[in-house]
């Protein structure tokens, strides 16, 4: 029926306020569900980065480890794009964006390069 977002760390259960929400807006959505039986419900975590944009390329000090997370709430819809970049680069060599670079974490990101 949707989904909500909570920041609580890594706490990943369900709350009956959240189901609740849903469960209404479903209802005022397609009144007839309210005949059903509620099949259940589940909890996530979307992993984000701290500047909010996707982490994706090559880790510094580890010549075969590349990554590609932190997409959020939009992982499912980067996915496929995300999965492209990482193609061209394990198989063509295309470089990655520095933008997504892990290594834009690192606190002297200069000493990486």
């Amino acid at each position: 029926a949707g989904s909500t977002t909570e920041d609580v760390g890594f706490e990943n259960t369900v709350t009956d306020s959240a189901v609740e929400r849903l469960r209404n807006a479903a209802y005022r959505i397609l009144p007839e569900l309210r005949r059903r039986k509620f099949g259940g419900s589940w909890s996530g975590l979307r992993p984000r980065s701290a500047d909010e944009l996707p982490v994706i390329g090559k880790v510094s000090g580890h010549e075969h480890l590349t990554v590609a997370t932190g997409h959020y709430r939009n992982g499912i819809l980067l996915a496929p794009v995300t999965a492209k970049i990482v193609a061209a680069n394990l198989l063509d060599g295309v470089e990655f964006a520095n933008a997504f670079s892990p290594d834009r974490f690192l606190k002297d990101s200069a000493a990486s390069v």
